[in-house]
C-alpha cells in the first residue's frame, strides 16, 4: 500500500481499494456498471447490489 500523508484526506482509489478488500477482493468480471441518462452505477454480481 503507498504511503501518504496522514493528514491528508483518502483518495478516491483509497477508498475504491478498502470497499474492494471488504468485498473479498472480487474478480473484475464480477462488477457491471449501468448508465442511464444522468446517471452511473456501478454494481457487484447484480445491478440490485450496488457498491
Amino acid at each position: 500500500m503507498p504511503l501518504r500523508d496522514q493528514h491528508s484526506p483518502p483518495s478516491a482509489f483509497d477508498e475504491a481499494e478498502q470497499r474492494w478488500e471488504a468485498a473479498g477482493r472480487p474478480d473484475v468480471r464480477r462488477y457491471g456498471i449501468t448508465v442511464g441518462p444522468g446517471r452511473q452505477t456501478v454494481w457487484l454480481d447484480r445491478p440490485e447490489n450496488r457498491v
